[in-house]
C-alpha cells in the first residue's frame, strides 16, 4: 500500500496536507495478448502476452485552515504535475511496509473533484498518470565491479595432479523484487573481445574488438544500446544477447581473449518489482 510519494519536489500522503485517498495501479500494468481464433474450433492460440504500459490513479483530500492556504495547495498541486511534454519525471514512492521506490511518469488525465459539498478548505482531487515502463524499482542503485579470471600459483612441491586456482571472472547480483531488472554493463579496457555472461539465464554477449586502456563500452540491454566512452555507437561489434537480471540471484561471469588484470566490468541496476 502507499503511504507517500514525491512528484517534482511535492510531497503527498502522511504528515502532509495532502491525503492519499485512493491509489490504483501499483499493482498491476496493462497486458498486451497476441491470438488467434482456432478455425472451425472453440478456443484461440495464444501467441504471446506481454506487460505494456502501467496507469496510475490517485485520488487525495486536500484540507487547510483558511481559504488562502487552500488555494496555494491547490496552486502548488498543479505545478508539479505540470510534467514535462517530452519526457518523463520520476516519482519517488513509500509503501506501508517501507519500500522506498521510484518509477518514470507522465501526466495521462487530471480530473478536478472539487470541493467537498458545504465547506471552502477542503477538496478532493483525482489524477491519472501513465508509466511507460512496467516495474516500479527501488531508489536505491545498486552497483558491482567484477574483475577477470586471474590463474593462481602453487606451493612447491605439491602432489600432481593438481589445479591452478583462480580468483576473479565471476560474482553474484541479487535482484530483490519481484519483476526483472534491466541493468546498465559498462565494459573497461583494456580488453581483447570481451565476453559478458548470465549463467542464471545461460545467455550472453560479446564485444569483438580490442579495447584500449583509455576506452569504456557501455551496454543498456533495456535499450539496446551500445556506446564507445558514452558517445560513439558501438552496436556493430556487439553480438550475442541482451539479457536481464531475473528476481533473487543472478550469476554472472566476465572473462576476455586476454583476460587483462587491468580490465574490469561495472554492472549497474535497481532492484525491479512487478507489482506492490
Amino acid at each position: 500500500m502507499i503511504s507517500g510519494l514525491e512528484i517534482q519536489s511535492l510531497v503527498l500522503g502522511e504528515g502532509t496536507d495532502y491525503t492519499i485517498l485512493n491509489a490504483r495501479g501499483f499493482e498491476s500494468p496493462g497486458v498486451d495478448v497476441a491470438k488467434s481464433p482456432l478455425a472451425g474450433r472453440h478456443g484461440v492460440t495464444v501467441h504471446r502476452v506481454l506487460w505494456r504500459e502501467r496507469i496510475i490513479r490517485l485520488e487525495l483530500g486536500l484540507r487547510a485552515s483558511t481559504v488562502a492556504a487552500h488555494s496555494v495547495l491547490r496552486e502548488d498541486l498543479m505545478e508539479a504535475f505540470d510534467l514535462p511534454r517530452n519526457g518523463n519525471t520520476t516519482m519517488e514512492l513509500t509503501t506501508s511496509d517501507g519500500k522506498t521506490l521510484q518509477m518514470d511518469v507522465n501526466i495521462a488525465n487530471v480530473i478536478d473533484g472539487g470541493f467537498l459539498p458545504g465547506y471552502l478548505t477542503t477538496s478532493r482531487i483525482r489524477i491519472e498518470f501513465i508509466a511507460g515502463d512496467p516495474n516500479i524499482y527501488t531508489q536505491t542503485q545498486n552497483e558491482q565491479n567484477i574483475t577477470p579470471p586471474v590463474a593462481g600459483g602453487v606451493t612447491l612441491p605439491t602432489a600432481i595432479p593438481f589445479a591452478l586456482a583462480t580468483s576473479g571472472g565471476s560474482a553474484t547480483i541479487e535482484n530483490m523484487g519481484n519483476g526483472i531488472s534491466w541493468p546498465t554493463i559498462t565494459v573497461y579496457g583494456p580488453a581483447v573481445s570481451a565476453h559478458v555472461r548470465n549463467s542464471t539465464l545461460g545467455v550472453q554477449f560479446n564485444i569483438d574488438t580490442t579495447l584500449t586502456a583509455a576506452q569504456y563500452v557501455e551496454v543498456d540491454p533495456k535499450n539496446q544500446t551500445v556506446l564507445l566512452n558514452g558517445v560513439t555507437n558501438y552496436l556493430q561489434y556487439f553480438s550475442g544477447d541482451w539479457w536481464w537480471l531475473e528476481p533473487n540471484n543472478n550469476s554472472i561471469q566476465y572473462n576476455s581473449e586476454d583476460n587483462h588484470p587491468d580490465s574490469y566490468i561495472k554492472i549497474q541496476w535497481r532492484s525491479a518489482y512487478l507489482g506492490v
